[in-house]
């Protein structure tokens, strides 16, 4: 039997604001370090769905290296 991956969907609250100099910052306040800019608010938000899907990654990572180490 093979196995069959699934695709987990995880809402996140964000918060984006705008830069005096221009372009926006797009923060997710639950996430530690989860915050990325971008010239539209479309590109910050895109931008930040990339930090988040790599600061996940990298928590699965971690815990998977404590739990078999």
């Amino acid at each position: 039997m093979s196995k069959i991956k699934t695709k987990k969907t995880y809402l996140y609250p964000v918060k984006v604001e705008s830069h005096k100099e221009g372009g926006y910052q797009a923060k997710c306040p639950i996430l530690q370090g989860a915050w990325a800019d971008g010239e539209t608010i479309e590109e910050a938000v895109a931008n930040l769905r990339d930090v988040i899907r790599l600061i996940l990654k990298y928590r699965e990572e971690r815990e998977k290296k404590f739990l078999y180490s």
